[in-house]
């Protein structure tokens, strides 16, 4: 979205106008759009991604490479169907690489964790020395309990290729509430950030649908935007309620156990239990 404010990327543009040594096959009349990408609707075909992750981090490769190894079958025209696309995500993380003339984790660090002083996070596959330390560990379930696991790389990046911190990511979801101030920074106008937060599509009027790359619920009258991911050892989840009331980010590294349900974004069931919590408003960070 900072790249459609200045100008330089259009939501309604085939993205092919961008890609400069691969093409989506024109299966359709109808081309992908931009849009498309954020919404989830662009039509391709969702499948397992069989060697989509490694746990090593020697010989990763490119984005580039790694979306033409797995570009999915074009299945429905776009713009008909939701149907959730890590590569998509990381097809529209490639169009900033191509737009930008820079890399995809290049791009995040100067323009995002930099302007918000999110120094715990990085979008640098291996993880920099500096933090590589810090990493949290990761649990799925054995024949007795939890057994460590090894840290997963995605080699589609932009869909699941970063690591952050609970701290980093307020600062990142203040830069997302009414007036999307984060400390002295923000990441985009404040007409930019309501078109980004603005619904993008939806099945039906009457049912919650998508923004520009966020997901809608509707929570005791509040409209929340929120953005759950998985590996397949961890889970993690950001949302806030449009309002500017609360924000949340909830994370668990046990997979695959009975401990998994019930994880995924609480802020939602604590609006509908407790509506007092209504009258809160979002700090601003310091």
């Amino acid at each position: 979205m900072q790249l459609v404010e200045q100008g330089r990327l259009d939501l309604d543009a085939d993205v092919n106008d961008y890609l400069t040594s691969f093409q989506i096959p024109d299966t359709f009349g109808e081309p992908v759009r931009v849009w498309h990408l954020l919404s989830h609707t662009a039509g391709f075909e969702d499948k397992p991604q069989v060697g989509a992750y490694s746990r090593r981090s020697e010989g990763l490769p490119d984005l580039e490479a790694a979306l033409i190894d797995f570009m999915p079958e074009r299945v429905w025209e776009p713009g008909l169907y939701t149907s959730y696309s890590n590569f998509s995500t990381a097809l529209a993380g490639h169009l900033v690489a191509e737009v930008s003339g820079i890399g995809w984790d290049e791009y995040i660090d100067d323009n995002i964790f930099r302007p918000l002083a999110m120094t715990r996070s990085s979008a640098a596959q291996p993880i920099p020395q500096a933090l590589a330390g810090d990493v949290t560990k990761v649990y799925v379930a054995g024949e007795v309990g939890l057994v460590e696991a090894m840290f997963e790389y995605s080699l589609l990046a932009p869909a699941g290729g970063i690591v952050t911190t609970g701290v980093d990511m307020g600062r990142f979801m203040l830069a997302h509430v009414p007036g999307g101030q984060s400390g002295d920074s923000r990441l985009l106008e404040e007409a930019t950030l309501d078109q980004m937060h603005s619904r993008l599509f939806t099945h039906d009027p009457r049912l919650p649908g998508n923004a520009h790359g966020f997901w809608e619920s509707n929570e005791n009258g509040h409209r929340v935007l929120s953005h759950p991911g998985d590996l397949n050892t961890a889970h993690a989840c950001s949302l806030s309620s449009q309002n500017g009331t609360l924000g949340s980010m909830s994370h668990t590294t046990a997979m695959r156990t009975p401990s998994r349900l019930g994880t995924n974004c609480g802020l939602a069931s604590w609006i509908t239990r407790f509506p007092q919590l209504n009258q809160l408003r979002m700090p601003t960070w310091r």
